[in-house]
């Protein structure tokens, strides 16, 4: 499996819309992608070449810098950095809103993950 440092992201609540999805690398529980444009999240640890199921809707805590921000405000468009794998402001693709205002120094953002 992959090892992913800290889970970037955990269901807290709300229906989960999950696709049938077999990628070609391992993927871990937690771990944020993007699916043709679609911000997905596994919620279980899936092998190479395994279908999968990658949810596409739901709230879920996701890791963000606690040190330097950014800051969240309801409602404000939340993407994902699939470099350093963090939640911020401008990234590489939208995963979603924030539900919940999340500060500089916390170090995870409530997020709801929906289809556009």
């Amino acid at each position: 499996m992959v090892a992913v440092a800290a889970m970037e992201a955990r269901h807290l609540y709300g229906e989960q819309l999950t696709l049938n999805y077999t990628d070609s690398s391992a993927r871990s529980a937690g771990e944020i992608v993007t699916l043709g444009g679609i911000a997905a999240c596994y919620n279980e640890d899936v092998a190479a070449d395994t279908l999968g199921h990658p949810a596409v809707t739901g709230v879920y805590s996701v890791i963000k810098d606690g040190t330097s921000g950014p800051v969240f405000a309801v409602g404000d468009a939340v993407q994902w950095d699939a470099t350093n794998n963090l939640a911020v402001a401008s990234g590489d693709f939208a995963i979603g809103k924030c539900t919940k205002a999340a500060g500089t120094n916390e170090d995870r953002v409530e997020v709801v993950f929906y289809l556009a």
